[in-house]
C-alpha cells in the first residue's frame, strides 16, 4: 500500500515539471528585441523626417519667403547728398546675390557692412548708420561734413570737405558761382592735394575778403611749381603766392603794384609774381 501511494505521487510530480529549452527562451527573447527596436527605429525615421522637413520649412520662409523680402529704404539726415543717389547704391546692393542663389533682399543675409563701405568710398560723412528693420526695411542715417571748397578736375566740380575728401558733385554748374567757397584747380595729374597747400588757401581765400574791391578771385590753382598756390583773378591775371610766405604781405604786394604802377593795365597782364622778398615780377 505505501509503495503504491509513493509511486503514484511521484507520477504526479513527474507530470507537473515542466522542462524548456534554453536556447529556444533566448530566440524569443532577443526576436522581442528586435521587434522593439524595429518599432523604435521606425518611429526615429519619421521624427527626423519630420525635423528635417521643418527646417527646411523654416529656413525657406526666413531666407526666401517674400514676409522677409526688403521693400523699403528709408534715409535720414543731411541736407547736401541727394538721398535718391543713397537709395539708388542701396538697392544695387539688394538685388545683387551671394553665389547666385542666396539673395541679399533678404534682411537677415543683406550685408550692412558692404553699403556701409560702398557708400563712405563715394560720400564723406561725420557719422553713418545702416539699420535694419524687421520684417523688411532698412534705415540709413548719416551726417555729412560740412563742405569747405570746391574742388575741379576737369570738367566736372565736386563740394569738399577741408581735407579734399570729395562730398558730393556738382550737377549745376551755375550755382558754382552763387557759393561762398574757393574753388580749387588742381593741375597735378594723381596726385593728392597736400593738406598744407589746402590750409593754405583756406586762409588765402578768407583773406581776401579784406580786399574785394580791389580784386575778385576766380579759382585757385595748383600745379608742378614747389610752395607755389596761383590766384587766377576774375577777368584778370594770375597772382603766384608763396605757400611758405606771409600772406597779408603778398597780398598787400600785389595791391600796390596795382594801385600804384600798373593800374589798368593790371587786368591786362598775364601774371603778378609776389613770392619773393620784397620784389614783384609780372608780365
Amino acid at each position: 500500500m505505501f509503495l503504491k501511494k509513493s509511486h503514484k505521487n511521484n507520477k504526479k510530480f513527474y507530470q507537473r515539471k515542466k522542462y524548456t529549452n534554453p536556447f529556444f527562451q533566448k530566440s524569443k527573447k532577443q526576436k522581442k528585441y528586435y521587434a522593439n527596436s524595429s518599432k523604435i527605429l521606425k518611429i526615429s525615421k519619421f521624427f527626423l523626417l519630420g525635423l528635417i522637413f521643418f527646417i527646411g520649412l523654416a529656413i525657406w520662409f526666413v531666407f526666401y519667403s517674400n514676409y522677409f523680402s526688403i521693400k523699403e529704404i528709408g534715409v535720414r539726415g543731411g541736407d547736401k547728398i541727394n538721398p535718391e543717389l543713397i537709395k539708388e547704391a542701396a538697392w544695387e546692393q539688394i538685388n545683387d546675390s551671394y553665389l547666385v542663389i542666396i539673395p541679399q533682399r533678404n534682411i537677415f543675409i543683406f550685408n550692412k557692412d558692404k553699403l556701409k563701405n560702398t557708400l563712405e568710398n563715394k560720400y564723406v560723412f561725420n557719422n553713418l548708420h545702416v539699420i535694419k528693420k524687421i520684417p523688411n526695411r532698412i534705415i540709413i542715417e548719416f551726417n555729412e561734413k560740412e563742405y569747405a571748397l570746391i574742388l575741379q578736375s576737369g570738367d566736372r566740380y565736386y563740394y569738399c570737405s577741408d581735407k579734399a575728401e570729395i562730398i558730393s558733385e556738382i550737377d549745376n554748374v551755375i550755382e558754382i558761382s552763387q557759393k561762398d567757397y574757393p574753388i580749387i584747380e588742381n593741375l597735378i595729374e594723381r596726385t593728392k592735394i597736400e593738406q598744407e597747400q589746402i590750409d593754405y588757401i583756406l586762409k588765402l581765400f578768407q583773406e581776401f575778403k579784406n580786399y574785394e574791391k580791389e580784386f575778385k578771385i576766380n579759382k585757385f590753382i595748383i600745379d608742378e611749381e614747389l610752395n607755389t598756390v596761383k590766384v587766377k583773378l576774375l577777368d584778370g591775371p594770375k597772382i603766384f603766392f608763396n605757400t611758405n610766405g606771409e600772406i597779408e604781405k603778398q597780398i598787400n604786394k600785389a595791391v600796390i603794384i596795382k594801385n600804384e604802377k600798373l593800374k589798368e593795365s593790371f587786368f591786362t597782364k598775364e601774371y603778378i609774381d609776389v613770392r619773393i622778398g620784397d620784389s614783384i615780377y609780372y608780365r
